[in-house]
């Protein structure tokens, strides 16, 4: 697959646009600045390019070297969680795609369920989608393995398949209860 930034930041651009109306942010990505250990949202306005913002989120520690961004060193963002679900705290609905699951015994100190209920507290519908048992019998402990990508990619594409009705009906609800809301406010 090839990937076309000037296709992104027209996508970019417009999601922007429609969240900035919403006064929300769109994030492109996490990492973690190597010598203070303090997390950075990368999105349009940070000033860093998309090809760098994407590099700096995926510096694997002792696999790809860290990426510099403004004299700064980042490295991966999963390092802080594979998820970073407390970063879209204040979003009304959140659909939270989790790429090892609750389950992995390797994960960050992070607890995914922890992050799940104070969003929830915090008024958020949320709904997660993490990999089911065929699909963590792929990803392996090793989740750099490359002998796990195919496996993996058939494992998770069969399981996005069975689970895609549910996530439209997520979405379904959402649209729902957000137009009942503007017709109740409306009246």
């Amino acid at each position: 697959m090839t990937f076309n930034p000037e296709i992104y930041d027209d996508a970019t651009e417009e999601a922007s646009t429609t969240v900035a109306k919403k006064k929300r942010r769109v994030s492109l990505g996490l990492a973690i600045d190597a010598e203070t250990g303090e997390g950075r949202v990368f999105d349009r306005h940070s000033g860093a390019s998309l090809i760098d913002a994407v590099a700096a989120s995926s510096a694997v520690p002792g696999v790809w070297p860290t990426a510099t961004i403004a004299g700064r060193r980042y490295t991966d963002g999963g390092v802080r969680s594979p998820e970073n679900a407390d970063l879209a705290a204040g979003f009304e609905n959140i659909l939270i795609i989790s790429p090892v699951g609750r389950h992995f015994l390797a994960t960050p100190p992070r607890d995914l369920r922890a992050d799940i209920a104070a969003l929830e507290r915090g008024g958020s519908r949320v709904m997660l989608i993490e990999p089911d048992q065929p699909s963590r019998n792929a990803i392996t402990p090793n989740l750099l393995d490359p002998t796990t990508r195919a496996p993996a990619a058939l494992a998770g594409r069969a399981q996005g398949r069975g689970g895609a009705m549910a996530v439209a009906a997520f979405w379904r609800r959402t649209r729902g209860a957000n137009g009942a809301a503007a017709s109740a406010a409306a009246q």
